[in-house]
């Protein structure tokens, strides 16, 4: 089982730090890629977190859905930053992407924190959705 430390990239810690309150595992295989979110302190179930291939397109979302009892403790932060340090390092993607609903503002904080830049409404599986991506060249510029 992978385990990356938001910061850290992944379990032979080839970056600088740790997340202060959760720890991120890879949980199945194949071409997607999922991982549960825990509480670091006792393992508690806070979430899952996910590297997919957007429908149309090369494109990979960064995606992520936490407890509500994960809400507001930045806990979104690391594990959505320790994915994205994971696809833009280790697996060397030029860039990731990632959607939100519209009126999902804490989510969208969450992507501006990390770099990503807004790009307008996008049309994802049916719903309008707001459009994000950051680049690898703009994430080794906030590293």
């Amino acid at each position: 089982m992978n385990s990356l430390h938001a910061g850290c990239g992944n379990s032979s810690r080839t970056g600088s730090g740790q997340s202060r309150h959760s720890r991120i595992y890879r949980i199945g295989g194949g071409g997607e890629r999922y991982w549960r979110v825990e509480g670091r302190a006792d393992a508690t179930f806070l979430g899952l977190g996910a590297l997919i291939r957007m429908p149309d397109g090369d494109d990979v979302e960064v995606a992520y859905r936490l407890a509500r009892s994960a809400w507001g403790r930045g806990i979104a932060t690391e594990a959505a930053g320790a994915l994205v340090n994971h696809a833009l390092g280790a697996l060397a993607l030029p860039r990731v992407v990632a959607v939100t609903y519209p009126d999902n503002v804490a989510s969208q904080r969450v992507l501006c924190k990390l770099g990503f830049e807004p790009r307008g409404l996008t049309e994802y599986k049916g719903v309008q959705a707001t459009w994000h991506v950051l680049t690898r060249e703009a994430w080794r510029a906030r590293t």
